[in-house]
């Protein structure tokens, strides 16, 4: 298992914030949408502090760790994903 795959397997490898959107609600014609807003691997967007770190020792020490790592959530979740109808956010407001 590389290292990418390893951090996976942790809780925590990373948070990702999403938007569930419906329009039309309680209509036949109600569509329903999970909109991925951010995703914030290893907490280097919104980093926390953790393990006597402050957030800004945290996010250099875990950014140290992985700025290596050269998969991506896309290949390595391929499977996970082949059924998911992406859109682009323009899409949603038509």
């Amino acid at each position: 298992m590389d290292n990418y795959a390893m951090q996976l397997t942790r809780r925590g490898a990373f948070r990702a914030f999403l938007i569930y959107a419906i329009s039309n609600p309680g209509s036949d014609k109600a569509k329903n949408w999970l909109v991925v807003v951010l995703f914030d691997p290893y907490h280097l967007v919104f980093p926390v502090a953790q393990e006597k770190q402050t957030k800004d020792e945290f996010m250099v020490s875990t950014f140290k760790r992985v700025k290596d790592y050269n998969e991506t959530y896309e290949n390595y979740f391929k499977e996970e994903f082949r059924n998911v109808q992406f859109l682009d956010v323009a899409d949603l407001l038509n």
